[in-house]
C-alpha cells in the first residue's frame, strides 16, 4: 500500500508507504533524511522527513545487488553514503550517494575486518565505518576505502572497565574521536576515544548501569551522537529517551 504526490502537471514525484511496519534498522543524516531497511526487497530506502519516498538503493544478490539478510545501517553525517550490514553474509556494502558507486568489504572469519554476530553500525564525519561484533566483543573501525584500520575492545568476553561482556549498539561522535558502546549485561554505556592518526583507543569510562533512576538503563534499543555533543539514548523497558551532554566526563544528564 503505498500514497504518491504528484506535481501540478500530473508527474509522480514522490511515494509514501502505508505499510511500513516490516521495516527495520531506521536511522537519520543530519539534512533531515531518514533511511530504513526494506527486507523484503533487500534494499534501503531513503525518505525525506515527511516520510516521502526520495529513492530506494540495494538489491538481492539474485538480482545483481550485494543482499542478502540486511539488518543495520550507518548514515554518513551529510548523507553522502550509507553501509549497510548484511548478518548473512558478514559483509558491509557501502553506497556512495554522490556517485552512484559501491563498495563491499569485510565478511565472516575471526580475524581483523572480519565479524562473527555483527549488530550495530556507526559513520563518522571522515567516512569511517563502525562495526560492533556481538560474537567476537569488539568494534571494527574501517576507512572510507573499507580497509580495516583498528577495533575497539579486546577480543575475550569481560567484566573488566574496558572490556565488553555482550555488546549490543554502538555510536560515535561525528569527528570520530569517541566511541559509545552498549553492554547489555550490565547496563553500561563504555566509552573510549580513538587517534586515528596512529590507531590507538584509549577507555575514558563507564557510565548508566541497570535501573529506573535518572541516567540509568534497563535495556537500550537506540543510541545515536549529534554534532552538537550529545547522546541520545532510547530505552524500550523505560519507554523513554534520556539525552547527555558528551563534553563532561562522565557524560552528564540534560533531560529524560
Amino acid at each position: 500500500e503505498i500514497i504518491a504526490r504528484h506535481s501540478a502537471d500530473g508527474k509522480q514525484v514522490h511515494v509514501r508507504h502505508a505499510g511500513t511496519w516490516t521495516w527495520r534498522a531506521y536511522a537519520a543524516d543530519g539534512v533531515n533524511q531518514l533511511y530504513a531497511i526494506d527486507p523484503d526487497h533487500r534494499r534501503v530506502v531513503m525518505l525525506d522527513q515527511d516520510g516521502w519516498r526520495l529513492k530506494t538503493f540495494g538489491k538481492s544478490i539474485k538480482q545483481g545487488g550485494t543482499l542478502v539478510s540486511p539488518s543495520a545501517l550507518a548514515i554518513h553525517p551529510d548523507g553522502s553514503a550509507v553501509a549497510v550490514l548484511d548478518e548473512e553474509t558478514c559483509q558491509i556494502t557501502r553506497f556512495n550517494l554522490i556517485t552512484g558507486n559501491s563498495l563491499v568489504f569485510a565478511g565472516a572469519g575471526k580475524g581483523d575486518g572480519l565479524f562473527d554476530e555483527p549488530l550495530s553500525m556507526a559513520m563518522d564525519q571522515d567516512g569511517r565505518t563502525y562495526v560492533l561484533d556481538g560474537g567476537l566483543h569488539k568494534v571494527s573501525v574501517f576507512n572510507a576505502q573499507g580497509h580495516f584500520q583498528c577495533h575497539v575492545g579486546r577480543y575475550e568476553r569481560g567484566d573488566a572497565p574496558d572490556l565488553l561482556r555482550s555488546p549490543r549498539l554502538v555510536t560515535v561522535s561525528p569527528d570520530g574521536a569517541q566511541v559509545f558502546i552498549y553492554d547489555e549485561d550490565a547496563s553500561l554505556v563504555k566509552c573510549f576515544s580513538i587517534d586515528h592518526s596512529n590507531h590507538q583507543v584509549r577507555h575514558l569510562g563507564n557510565f548508566g548501569g541497570r535501573g529506573n533512576a535518572p541516567g540509568q538503563f534497563i535495556r537500550l534499543t537506540g543510541m545515536n551522537c549529534d554534532h552538537r555533543g550529545r547522546l541520545y539514548c532510547l530505552d524500550y523497558k523505560r519507554e523513554d529517551l534520556q539525552v547527555f551532554n558528551l563534553t563532561t566526563n562522565p557524560p552528564a544528564l540534560i533531560t529524560a
